[in-house]
């Protein structure tokens, strides 16, 4: 029994290989192919339905949309000759972009995107295929127009601003945009925008900081929701100078003496400055009219410096003064 079956297995084997060459597994190949491209093509040669998502952009602000809008639109479609393979070429992620900047929008109303936009949208898609009609039709964009007021951007938080060691601010901290745009019903009772407050820490290099703004009413919309505030850092050196302590509004009939008579002025400037600093500009003095009579002495203050120039400070705060009236 075993000996007529592998003999009939063995006659199969042969039959098989005779019929099953490379000539004629090429041929059924190619017919295979024929047949599955006469399928698509009876498949594909009536209408092709495609659903397209929509996105809209761009949208003015100071329009509100009341209306709910479609995220897609159903598009019927019929294939074009010689266009069998064009439905490959599509992209993965097609979808139809309506501008609403390009509408006239008026105080209030209806704008409408019609069919004649998104057949012609859809065409651009589909390529080889002629469209028919879409659902829906006309996409109403139901609006109105909010109030709107531009605003100065205030950013408080400078006292969180810090430099690292032998640095220091080489200008004054500066935002971008400084002014911005609000939309909505309540606008007239705003009179500043304001920045959400900055983490404290040290910088050593110019940095730019992105800082949201502070919406604290319902549906206020903005032109700008984060603004760009930049910070000036550069590496500096620090400088001593020596500077006689001078008096203001002193009268004539008192002499005043002061001790110590000179301060040290320590200051920075910028590591990349090539200029000298013009020291004869630094002012240190006293006002007269200040002085503690009981604890004589009074407040060290700077009153003129010359410009490039940070973190200024003197080795005395105060000093001790002695007044001698003067006979006439």
């Amino acid at each position: 029994m075993n000996r007529i079956w592998n003999a009939l297995v063995n006659i199969i084997k042969k039959v098989v290989g005779k019929l099953f060459t490379r000539t004629t597994a090429t041929f059924l190949l190619f017919l295979f192919l024929a047949f599955a491209l006469w399928v698509f093509q009876k498949q594909t040669s009536g209408e092709f339905n495609a659903n397209i998502p929509v996105a809209y952009i761009n949208k003015p602000g100071d329009i509100r949309i009341d209306s709910e809008l479609p995220q897609s639109v159903s598009v019927a479609m019929k294939m074009e000759q010689g266009g069998t393979f064009s439905l490959f070429k599509r992209r993965a992620h097609d979808t139809i972009y309506v501008d609403l900047q390009t509408f006239r929008f008026n105080t209030s109303g209806v704008v409408k995107y019609p069919s004649d936009s998104i057949m012609t949208a859809a065409a651009e898609l589909y390529q080889g295929f002629t469209v028919l009609r879409c659902t829906p039709s006309v996409i109403d964009i139901r609006y109105s127009r909010l109030r709107q007021k531009t605003l100065k951007v205030i950013f408080a938080d400078t006292d969180s601003i810090q430099v690292g060691p032998a640095c220091m601010l080489s200008g004054p901290i500066t935002v971008e945009p400084n002014e911005i745009t609000v939309y909505g019903s309540s606008v007239d009772t705003m009179t500043v925008v304001r920045l959400k407050h900055l983490k404290k820490k040290a910088y050593d290099s110019p940095t730019t900081e992105y800082i949201p703004v502070i919406n604290r009413v319902k549906g206020l919309t903005y032109s700008d929701t984060v603004v760009k505030v930049h910070i000036p850092v550069e590496r500096a050196l620090e400088r001593v100078v020596t500077l006689p302590v001078e008096v203001e509004n002193q009268p004539s009939d008192t002499i005043l003496h002061i001790f110590p008579s000179e301060v040290e002025l320590t200051y920075l400037i910028s590591a990349n400055q090539t200029e000298p600093v013009d020291e004869s500009l630094f002012k240190v003095c006293i006002d007269f009219r200040q002085i503690d009579a009981s604890k004589k002495s009074c407040q060290v203050m700077v009153h003129a410096m010359p410009p490039a120039v940070s973190g200024v400070t003197l080795s005395k705060k105060e000093v001790s003064v002695l007044m001698e009236k003067v006979n006439r």
